[in-house]
């Protein structure tokens, strides 16, 4: 009975611990010459010190809630997501179909 109670008491003390670290979700606002950009920083404030970055830019579709989901995941593993605007998602500036998604992408540097 006493190692079943420690054992326990050892889930609740972690448990504990990780209810206490959050994922923290920020938007970035930055530019590129006169463009204006706004990227999707993600990172989990329970990790502590130096960790690992990932770069990440969207598909042609722009910003959306997929990409943003992603660099979620990988702040879950304990890594710092930014994930850095293409089309001037800050300006409102989004294709609405494939042939502008396309466009758009061609007109870039």
């Amino acid at each position: 009975m006493l190692r079943i109670m420690s054992a326990m008491l050892a889930v609740v003390a972690l448990s504990a611990g990780a209810a206490q670290a959050e994922i923290k979700k920020e938007c970035v606002e930055y530019n590129h010459g006169a463009t204006k950009l706004k990227g999707y920083l993600v990172y989990d404030d329970g990790v502590t010190g130096k960790r690992p970055a990932i770069l990440m830019m969207h598909d042609r579709a722009g910003m959306t809630d997929h990409s943003q989901q992603f660099a979620e995941n990988w702040s879950k593993l304990g890594y710092a997501a930014f994930v850095a605007d293409f089309f001037g998602y800050g300006q409102g500036v989004l294709p609405k179909d494939v042939p502008e998604m396309q466009a758009q992408g061609a007109a870039r540097p």
